[in-house]
């Protein structure tokens, strides 16, 4: 079975890291992305299982997560919102950074959808 492919979207290059290494410890595939218009880019070609993103960062802001809701390719797909600034985060669903790797794993695996079975 491939690897389930997760978009991570931060402009901090030391989350990138920290949390792609998280992730890559078991088993996804991880493809980052450091501001807006990349993630919205990777996420509509690539069609990821989910996307962890940071929302409310000084130099991506809120407008990832409504780029990622306008565009018609990206609109379905799972997000995870990981964010330093959790007072700005409305009601819950949200995980803080910094994370221990079981609190990220078990948010991701809340939020992926089932896998897809094969027909053999």
């Amino acid at each position: 079975m491939l690897p389930r492919t997760i978009l991570l979207i931060d402009p901090d290059p030391d989350s990138l890291e920290i949390y792609s290494l998280m992730l890559e410890h078991y088993g996804f595939r991880v493809v980052c992305a450091s501001d807006v218009e990349e993630g919205v880019l990777r996420a509509a070609e690539l069609t990821p299982e989910l996307v962890v993103v940071e929302p409310f960062s000084r130099s991506n802001g809120r407008p990832v997560l409504d780029a990622l809701a306008r565009d018609p390719h990206t609109s379905s797909l799972a997000i995870l919102p990981l964010t330093s600034a959790p007072t700005s985060m409305p009601g819950g669903g949200f995980l803080v950074k910094p994370c221990r790797p079981t609190e990220l794993l078990a948010e991701v695996r809340k939020r992926l959808p089932p896998p897809h079975e094969s027909l053999s």
